[in-house]
């Protein structure tokens, strides 16, 4: 038996100050407060989900030039079964001062390193904004997961 996927939880959660998703793991209120609930398809769905927002976002800020190096570098076990994009910005949000380089990383937009990773960091927000105004928000209905459209009149 495998083991079962961890919490996205970074344990910087701001749905406690009224998000509707998280900007620290990026999952939607709904999905926080029933997580442990979730059998392992409904998990592997999430973190599939997140994924794709960071493959999205990703290639638009950093280029993977050393991929034997960012293999290399220790990374909590809960992020093993991730891309290595998804461990890159782990690392990067432990060490935001420090150069990308040192990651087998390129960022590809000036700036700082800090000024790199916030830019990263809002475009996945937006995006998963985006992901639950377009999923759950609009439905009427829409709880936990599973949204219940009413029928038309």
């Amino acid at each position: 038996m495998s083991d079962p996927l961890p919490t996205p939880c970074i344990g910087t959660c701001s749905t406690v100050f009224g998000d509707e998703v998280c900007r620290g793991c990026r999952r939607y209120l709904h999905e926080i407060q029933a997580w442990n609930s979730y059998d392992a398809d409904l998990k592997a769905r999430v973190w599939l989900r997140l994924e794709s927002e960071l493959q999205q976002v990703f290639s638009r800020h950093y280029r993977i030039v050393d991929a034997r190096l960012l293999q290399t570098q220790p990374t909590p076990r809960a992020l093993a079964h991730t891309s290595l994009a998804y461990r890159a910005v782990a690392l990067l949000r432990r060490r935001p001062t420090h150069d990308p380089r040192h990651l087998g990383l390129l960022a590809l937009r000036p700036g700082s390193p800090e000024h790199c990773l916030a830019d990263l960091l809002d475009e996945l927000y937006t995006l998963a904004q985006a992901h639950y105004e377009r999923s759950y928000r609009r439905c009427k209905g829409a709880t936990f997961g599973k949204t219940m459209m009413n029928s038309l009149p």
